[in-house]
């Protein structure tokens, strides 16, 4: 995928690209994926100080039939144009899905984020999720997190909020449609 910038005269100013692949053999199953954001050097409003924005991602899986494991990794870069420092960091995560009945199941993962040069936060994420399918298309679910962060850092069970402690714990419910 390729996305053109939206800046006249610039096709590198604000473009995006991904791409990826996949592979699957019976039950075993794998993913990379690569994407790169550039930043709007020109831009003034608003001020765009990020020169790109950069994530490499991988998973693997293997269905058991009713348990499902699956195992992933990230790696973050965000660099400006600026006198700010470069943001890095690496993902690691471990995860499982439980097929109690055809219609519930349940899901679990461990999230853990390294985080390179900023900050020595180095927050892990617990999640539990629960499923209940009324349809093929839509399904019943709750869910929970746990979030904790080292050295007294501020974590957040939400990536867009800025949390307020070391340690968020949150629940959520709500029906999924899929159109």
């Amino acid at each position: 995928m390729y996305g053109f910038g939206n800046v006249p005269g610039s096709m590198k100013s604000s473009s995006k690209y991904d791409f990826g692949f996949g592979y699957e053999n019976g039950p075993f199953a794998a993913v990379a994926t690569f994407d790169r954001q550039n930043g709007a050097n020109d831009s003034v409003t608003p001020a765009d100080t990020t020169n790109y924005i950069q994530g490499i991602h991988a998973g693997v899986s293997y269905d058991f039939g009713a348990v499902k494991a699956m195992a992933g990794y990230r790696n973050y870069r965000r660099t400006f144009h600026t006198t700010a420092p470069t943001q890095r960091s690496d993902m690691y995560w471990l995860g499982g899905q439980y097929d109690v009945t055809p219609f519930f199941s349940l899901f679990a993962a461990v999230y853990h984020q390294d985080i390179k040069d900023a900050s020595d936060a180095d927050p892990t994420l617990f999640s539990l999720r629960a499923q209940y399918a009324l349809s093929k298309r839509t399904v019943l679910y709750m869910a929970g997190g746990y979030a904790m962060a080292k050295h007294d850092n501020a974590v957040s069970l939400s990536r867009d909020l800025t949390g307020a402690a070391d340690t968020q714990a949150g629940v959520t419910a709500g029906i999924q449609h899929r159109f």
